[in-house]
């Protein structure tokens, strides 16, 4: 190809780039032009990380098994110790999916509607969930210890971010290890899970001061 021609080529597609950028509205572009930076990339990646623990965060670390086989009847303790707030931001979670998989949670309606399925929702949510008042964490390494469940499955981290362990006397302060990635804190809590489900603090705050 002549430069003649490259360079008829290149002003001929000017126009054209110019076109498209115009009928985006500001905020899609403002999006596109922050993406384009690493760093904003690499900021988003991170967003999603924190995102996924504060959404997924039951289901990451949990004292509670997720399934349990005791005198013959299979239970899912983890499912019944479930909050409002988990079911609420499952919820929300699965539609947002289903407009991405769609391609509508580009538009305006469709963030409002991921918005508004937790408000719609909450109302059954808190109606219908209602986990355990009291919650004795050793009650499952008991029965573990005592030989009264037969089978059981736990999630990686298999310690609630408010289990103390205080049926293990040499769980305070505990260093990093197998057990415990970040090790316990003062009084006895696994230091990992309470950072993971802190996610979602971090993540409320920055939302509404954003």
């Amino acid at each position: 190809m002549s430069i003649e021609a490259a360079q008829v080529m290149s002003e001929s597609e000017a126009p054209l780039a110019v076109t498209v950028r115009a009928r985006r509205s500001i905020g899609r572009q403002a999006v596109i032009d922050t993406l384009a930076r690493p760093g904003a990339r690499l900021g988003l990646a991170w967003l999603g990380i924190l995102a996924f623990f504060a959404v997924f965060g039951p289901f990451i670390a949990n004292t509670h098994p997720i399934l349990m086989k005791s005198e013959g009847h299979w239970s899912s303790p983890m499912l019944r110790s479930l909050t409002p707030v988990d079911v609420l931001l499952l919820a929300a979670t699965g539609v947002a999916i289903v407009l991405w998989i769609g391609r509508w949670f580009s538009s305006g309606i469709g963030l409002l509607i991921v918005i508004a399925t937790p408000i719609v929702l909450a109302p059954a949510a808190y109606l219908l969930v209602q986990p355990p008042a009291n919650v004795d964490y050793s009650l499952y390494r008991t029965m573990i210890s005592e030989g009264k469940v037969e089978r059981v499955a736990f999630t990686i981290i298999p310690y609630s971010p408010s289990d103390r362990l205080r049926d293990r006397t040499d769980a305070r302060l505990s260093p990093p290890n197998a057990a415990h990635w970040f090790g316990t804190d003062n009084d006895g809590a696994d230091v990992f899970s309470n950072i993971l489900h802190a996610s979602r603090v971090a993540l409320s705050i920055g939302f509404m001061a954003t």
